[in-house]
């Protein structure tokens, strides 16, 4: 099972899940709008160095991390920052997931 995965394999994927920036799906969506930037695209640095290409779209369950992950709920406030709902693991480039069971 999943209790037999190494620190440092729990490690590597959760920080590929944190960014040092306060990111609100809102505030980008509504920046972006008022400049009539025809890309709508965002390059965030996770904590282990790898990037979370966004894709803001329009309106709720639209925004999308690396092509795959859609953030389902959105800008929550929180005592560390602001966090975003995924509908899935962002798994960083390399790892293999099937390895780690």
């Amino acid at each position: 099972g999943l209790g037999n995965v190494s620190l440092s394999s729990w490690t590597a994927l959760l920080d590929n899940h944190v960014v040092d920036a306060n990111f609100a799906v809102d505030t980008w969506g509504i920046n972006l709008a008022a400049q009539a930037m025809a890309e709508n695209e965002l390059v965030l640095q996770s904590w282990d160095m790898n990037n979370l290409q966004i894709s803001i779209g329009i309106g709720r369950n639209s925004t999308v991390i690396n092509d795959a992950a859609k953030i389902v709920d959105q800008d929550i406030l929180s005592e560390f920052g602001v966090l975003q709902v995924v509908d899935r693991l962002l798994v960083p480039p390399g790892m293999d997931l099937g390895a780690l069971r």
